[in-house]
């Protein structure tokens, strides 16, 4: 049965009847003409909570007009497991799903995104700290958890198609239309106990574009140990432990022994001394 309500309904609490009883079964609210604002939640001053548009068929959950100071979350999504036995079923607090429909034939040039975040200062007052996407796991309890993935990532296909290219994780240039961003940094990993980087296989590649500014640089305690200058297509290695060799430039570290005769018997020798020589600064063999 359909329930009409009035464009000016004006009641504290909806119902089918006369009585108070709550709703049971289905509730349709379908306005007679489709409208950005279909439908919306409202406070006691008129700020809209929740609207559907009814165009676009789309849901907005908003805050923005709300002046309290104090912790907001405009969606809160809460999943609380509580299975009565071991279970082997994924609980997920939220999902996001984008696709094409099946069928389907016409050409994407924009793109499909399953989630889309951004977080953005749009007053004059400064931001201690500004997150697009804020994630993390952490263990409240005292059971044992087996694994714990701050952020996980997987491309598939499975399907009879190609993807051209696939990114596990993209980082883009810093987006700047006006004003400055200071220090930038395209992954930054703090302090890690065992691996700050660890790879199960696969080349590993910097500077693929062959930029002039791509130096690699491995620092140790005190200075720059290995130092790749990409604008000077040059490696550059120190060391200042004890009998270990650096080069720098184009100096050698071991210099060659004068020869006067390189087929006579005794240049030979100084030759071998020569490779023997940089193999113990190398580090290669004992001195």
């Amino acid at each position: 049965m359909s329930q009409y309500i009035p464009l000016n309904f004006d009641a504290s609490y909806l119902k089918l009847d006369a009585s108070n009883d709550p709703i049971i079964g289905s509730l349709l609210i379908k306005p007679a003409v489709d409208a950005a604002s279909g439908f919306e939640v409202q406070d006691q001053d008129g700020n809209v909570i929740l609207s559907v548009d009814t165009i676009k068929n789309s849901v907005v959950i908003t805050t923005a007009t709300v002046a309290i100071d104090a912790h907001q979350r405009a969606i809160a999504a809460e999943t609380y497991a509580n299975p009565t036995g071991n279970t082997d079923k994924l609980y997920i607090g939220l999902e996001g799903l984008a696709t094409s429909l099946v069928g389907n034939n016409k050409n994407f040039t924009g793109a499909i995104r399953g989630l889309n975040f951004f977080a953005q200062s749009a007053g004059s007052g400064t931001v201690n700290e500004l997150t697009g996407i804020n994630a993390y796991a952490q263990n409240a309890g005292t059971g044992q958890i087996s694994t714990a993935y701050g952020g996980k990532f997987q491309v598939n296909s499975i399907a009879n198609a190609i993807i051209l290219a696939a990114y596990g994780v993209l980082i883009s240039t810093p987006y700047v239309t006006a004003g400055e961003i200071w220090n930038t940094y395209g992954l930054y990993i703090h302090d890690q106990t065992d691996y700050a980087i660890y790879t199960n296989g696969g080349p590993v590649l910097f500077n693929a574009a062959g930029n002039a500014n791509g130096d690699f640089t491995h620092k140790t305690d005190n200075y720059n140990s290995i130092f790749s200058d990409a604008s000077n297509d040059s490696i550059v290695l120190m060391s200042n432990a004890a009998g270990k060799i650096g080069f720098f430039g184009a100096t050698a570290v071991v210099q060659r022994s004068a020869i006067a005769d390189a087929t006579d018997a005794a240049s030979v020798i100084l030759r071998c001394n020569d490779v023997i020589h940089a193999l113990e600064a190398l580090g290669l063999i004992a001195s």
